[in-house]
C-alpha cells in the first residue's frame, strides 16, 4: 500500500452543541451525542462552562497521523462555523485523538489537543431549532463550500463577523451596533460591486470627463457663483457689499465680525474671514464680478486625491439592493436610522439622544436583518426549524 493511501479515523469532542435525538452523518461525518447529552447540556446552562456534548468521527486518508488530524481541522472549521451562527453561542472541537485503519480494525496512533480561543460566553438561544440543525448543515456546506458563490456573496466573511459581533459571544458597549453593521457594509459592498452597482457612473469614460473637470475646478480654485460689477466702488473702500452678503448666503456662506477686504490690483480683490480661516477672490471678469473660494495647497491636494470617492454609491443605497436581492426590501425603511446610529457611535457623537431602550432596539433590529439575510443567502430563511421570531416581520418580534 502506497504511502499516501493510509486510511486514518479522526475522533474528537465536540463542545456545547445541542443534539437532536441521535445525532446525524453527513459527507462521511458522523456526529453522535453522548448517551448522557440532556445532563451535560443541563450543566452548560446552569453552571455556564464549556462541556462536551458528543463526539464526531470522521474518516479520510493521509501520508501521516498529524496530517490527518490537521486535514480534520479544516474541515471541521466550516461546521463550527456554522454550528455556531445557528446555536447562538460558541461549538467548538477539542481533543482530536487519531486512529489507522488496517483491514477493518483500528489502532490509536496520536491525540492533539486543539487550543480553544474566543469562547468566553457560554450558552445562547439557537436560531435554529436542534431538530432542524441536520438539515441545515446538509443545505448550508455545499454554499460556504462553493468558492464561486462564497467570492460573489461573502457569505463566509460575514457569518466569521457576525459571530465576532454577537453580543452572546462578546460584551461591547453599546454592545453590538458598530460590528453587526460593519457586516451589513462587507455584504453590501460585495454584492453592489458583483452586479455592477459599486459606482453612480459606471462608464469609466463618463466619469473622467466629470473628474477632470472638478479636478480643473480645484486646481484653479472652486467658482462659487458670479454677480454684475457695479459693486466695485464698496469693495475699494474694504466693505462687502450687501448684494455680495446676500450672495454668500445663499450659497450658505456666512462672515464673521473678523474680516478683511484688500484689492490685490486693478480687478482683483481679496476676502479674508480670519476667524472661519477662510479666504475668497472676487475678480472683475469680462464685466462680471466673479468670486472663487481661495484653496490652500494642501486642502487642494487632498480634494484632488478624493475626487474619485464622489462616484460611490452610498452605502445606504447599496444595503437597499441588497435587501431587495434576498426579498428584505420591506426593511429599507430603518437603514436610514440605523446608519445614523452607527456614525453617532463611529464619530463619536453624544449618544444621550438615545434612551437605553432604543439603543438596544437599534442593536436588535441590526441582528435579526442580518440573521434574515444570512439565512437568505444560505437558503434556509423560510425553514420551520427557524426561530419564530426571526421569520416574523417585525424586527422586534421575541
Amino acid at each position: 500500500m502506497a504511502e499516501d493511501n493510509k486510511n486514518y479515523e479522526i475522533e474528537v469532542e465536540i463542545y456545547n452543541m445541542e443534539f437532536w435525538e441521535n445525532g446525524f452523518t453527513y459527507d462521511n461525518i458522523e456526529f453522535i451525542p453522548y448517551e448522557d447529552y440532556t445532563e451535560r447540556y443541563e450543566k452548560i446552562k446552569n453552571e455556564e462552562i464549556h462541556y462536551p456534548t458528543g463526539k464526531v468521527k470522521i474518516s479520510l486518508s493521509a501520508d501521516t497521523c498529524n496530517e490527518a488530524i490537521e486535514k480534520a481541522e479544516i474541515i471541521l472549521s466550516d461546521y463550527g462555523r456554522l454550528l455556531t451562527f445557528a446555536q447562538g453561542h460558541y461549538v467548538f472541537f477539542h481533543y482530536y485523538i487519531c486512529y489507522e485503519v488496517e483491514n477493518g480494525n483500528r489502532h490509536k496512533k496520536a491525540g492533539l489537543r486543539s487550543s480553544v480561543v474566543g469562547v468566553d460566553n457560554l450558552y445562547g438561544i439557537s436560531i435554529i431549532h436542534p431538530a432542524g440543525i441536520e438539515e441545515f448543515i446538509k443545505k448550508a456546506i455545499p454554499s460556504i463550500r462553493d468558492k464561486e458563490y462564497v467570492e460573489k456573496t461573502g457569505i463566509v466573511r460575514a457569518i466569521n463577523w457576525f459571530i465576532v459581533a454577537n453580543p452572546r459571544c462578546i460584551e461591547i458597549v453599546p454592545s453590538s451596533g458598530c460590528p453587526m453593521w460593519i457586516v451589513l457594509e462587507m455584504l453590501a459592498n460585495v454584492h453592489a460591486k458583483v452586479n455592477g452597482k459599486e459606482f453612480i457612473i459606471s462608464d469609466d469614460n463618463e466619469f473622467k470627463i466629470v473628474e477632470n473637470k472638478l479636478k480643473a475646478l480645484i486646481e484653479n480654485d472652486l467658482v462659487l457663483f458670479s454677480i454684475n460689477g457695479e459693486l466695485e466702488e464698496e469693495l475699494n473702500k474694504g466693505i462687502v457689499p450687501e448684494g455680495l452678503k446676500k450672495m454668500f448666503e445663499a450659497e450658505g456662506i456666512s462672515f464673521s465680525e473678523n474680516i478683511t477686504i484688500t484689492k490685490e490690483n486693478e480687478g482683483k480683490w481679496v476676502i479674508i474671514d480670519r476667524e472661519k480661516k477662510s479666504t475668497y477672490i472676487v475678480r472683475n471678469e469680462t464685466g462680471k464680478l466673479n468670486i472663487y473660494l481661495k484653496l490652500k495647497r494642501k486642502k487642494r491636494d487632498t480634494l484632488k486625491r478624493n475626487v474619485r470617492g464622489i462616484n460611490r454609491r452610498p452605502i445606504e443605497n447599496k444595503i437597499v439592493s441588497l435587501l431587495k436581492e434576498y426579498g428584505l426590501k420591506q426593511y429599507n425603511s430603518e437603514i436610514k436610522e440605523l446608519k445614523k446610529f452607527r456614525d453617532d457611535i463611529i464619530h463619536g457623537n453624544v449618544l444621550s439622544s438615545y434612551n437605553f431602550r432604543e439603543m438596544t432596539n437599534n442593536e436588535i433590529k441590526l441582528e435579526r436583518i442580518l440573521e434574515k439575510l444570512i439565512l437568505s443567502m444560505l437558503r434556509f430563511y423560510d425553514n420551520e426549524f427557524v426561530h419564530s421570531s426571526i421569520r416574523e416581520d417585525r424586527l422586534l418580534a421575541v
